[in-house]
């Protein structure tokens, strides 16, 4: 479990493979009984904000700041990961926010929609499944 609150195993995971990759280690914890809250947080706030970090690894510390700021005093792995991402990404990327500046993992969005040539009207939502058409 550790490992998923790692920066440099994030960073060099990511860019070495792909978000999907990261995104099914933290789905499979989760789903082989790991109910951390941490663990779900970060899981969360990768699955929101991380098509912008897939395209550019080295703004990942400063996206996870950015989304998990606000459970810096109430989550010790939150903490520990975001004081990984101040001490290490600043080897990535030279901003660092002092604020939250992206939507909260646990707010309303779970997942963003991205490069779509024209405005989507509709969207349809299989019941029982998990497709989205």
């Amino acid at each position: 479990m550790q490992v998923l609150l790692n920066y440099e195993w994030l960073h060099a995971k990511l860019s070495a493979m792909s978000l999907h990759d990261i995104l099914s280690d933290y789905r499979s914890a989760i789903e082989s009984g790991i109910s951390d809250h941490d663990v779900q947080l970060v899981f969360s706030a990768l699955r929101v904000g991380g098509s912008y970090v897939s395209l550019n690894p080295d703004t990942l510390a400063f996206d996870l700041l950015g989304r998990l700021l606000v459970y810096y005093d109430t989550n010790l792995g939150i903490k520990g990961l975001l004081q990984q991402c101040d001490v290490h990404g600043l080897s990535h990327s030279s901003l660092v926010p002092l604020y939250q500046c992206f939507e909260s993992p646990r707010a309303m969005l779970l997942y963003v929609l991205e490069d779509h040539m024209q405005v989507e009207l509709l969207i349809a939502f299989i019941v029982g499944g998990s497709s989205v058409v």
